[in-house]
């Protein structure tokens, strides 16, 4: 369905180059209501530019001297042709909290008449030990979280991370049965209890575990690689399994990007995400759960079943539906 024209103009403000977000974000690069910063120094031309933006938001300056440059930076920060006249929207990612909880937030509200500001918290709150939740409160005409159980906990509007549609000309042969990629962080116990069982029912696992605690145990046959992929990398090694483990971090209830793998790229979906059977996203045919898994004697029949998304369904993540959320909510 096509959607009406955007009221707002959106300056989206991130602090994370590459990996998912370059996947994710995609379709803002063909919006002109749209630009998008993948960093704070993304458009910066000059060396003595980034210079001086590193040292105005840093934390070990800003000890010291109170956001030194902000009369260069301020005025150079997130360049864009929008008018200031027009009704500007800003959306600061969690990752920018050096940014917004700064006095920048002060000079745009002195900047444009018409302006909003957005915060979108894309990992949970109890991550990020530099945020001042409450304080955001203050600052921002909405709060908006990926992560259900924070949006009760703090008063924030919920929409899940999007997805940009994808199309990567690989090979479509599926190797394996079982594939998961992502760090231990406190779930590699879990995954290790996946994999054991996997192998136990004679399936075949492609597992990548990145930044292992260094006293753990390792399994044979899963990888334990120093670097971590790139994401279309990853997205490479999905398509030749059959099925995508996505394991939630403790504390979490939002969607991980690899839900919308599965979906893209037409895979079941085996998770511990039990909130998934109750969103508009859920395909009993395609999506799984892991207690089920883990208490089966027998290979899953419907790791063998053809899965398959319509386009039109794929869509509906985009990106550009998240900025029609928020002009619905302002």
């Amino acid at each position: 369905m096509e959607k009406e024209n955007l009221e707002y103009k959106f300056i989206v403000c991130n602090n994370i180059a590459g990996g998912y977000y370059d996947f994710g974000y995609k379709d803002f690069q063909n919006n002109a209501s749209v630009v998008y910063f993948p960093t704070r120094l993304s458009r910066q031309k000059s060396f003595l530019s980034k210079l001086l933006i590193r040292l105005t938001f840093s934390r070990k300056v800003n000890r010291i001297v109170k956001e030194p440059f902000k009369r260069y930076t301020f005025k150079h920060l997130f360049p864009h042709d929008f008018c200031r006249e027009q009704k500007i929207c800003f959306i600061f990612f969690g990752c920018t909290e050096e940014i917004f909880q700064s006095s920048y937030i002060q000079y745009l509200r002195a900047t444009y008449p018409k302006l909003k500001i957005i915060l979108y918290m894309q990992d949970i709150v109890e991550r990020n030990c530099y945020l001042d939740i409450k304080k955001c409160r203050n600052n921002f005409d909405l709060l908006i979280s990926y992560d259900k159980g924070d949006c009760q906990k703090y008063g924030m509007l919920y929409y899940p991370t999007p997805m940009s549609y994808y199309d990567i000309q690989v090979q479509d042969e599926k190797k394996y049965d079982l594939y998961f990629c992502g760090k231990a962080k406190t779930r590699y116990e879990l995954i290790y209890q996946i994999y054991n069982k996997a192998t136990l029912l004679g399936l075949q696992c492609d597992f990548y575990l990145f930044d292992m605690p260094e006293n753990s145990p390792r399994i044979n046959g899963i990888h334990y690689p120093t670097k971590c992929f790139s994401y279309e990398e990853n997205l490479r090694c999905s398509r030749r399994c059959k099925c995508i483990v996505d394991i939630m971090q403790e504390n979490a209830d939002g969607y991980t990007p690899r839900v919308w793998d599965s979906i893209m790229n037409d895979r079941h979906l085996l998770t511990n995400n039990a909130s998934l059977v109750d969103s508009c996203y859920y395909h009993p045919e395609s999506m799984h759960f892991l207690n089920t898994f883990l208490k089966s004697n027998e290979s899953p029949e419907w790791l063998n079943k053809y899965v398959s998304y319509s386009t039109d369904f794929k869509k509906q993540l985009s990106p550009n539906n998240l900025l029609y959320f928020i002009e619905h909510n302002l």
